[in-house]
């Protein structure tokens, strides 16, 4: 939910590979809100 109460839509990405994954959170509007690697 957002502050006004209405719905919040989020994207999340991942890419898989052998060594590591990166993943990142977008908005609706394609804005990246957070990213990460994994091992």
């Amino acid at each position: 939910m957002t502050e006004t109460g209405g719905a919040l839509r989020l994207f999340v990405g991942d890419d898989w590979a052998e060594a590591h994954h990166d993943i990142e959170l977008m908005d609706a509007t394609g804005h990246r809100l957070a990213k990460a690697r994994l091992p």
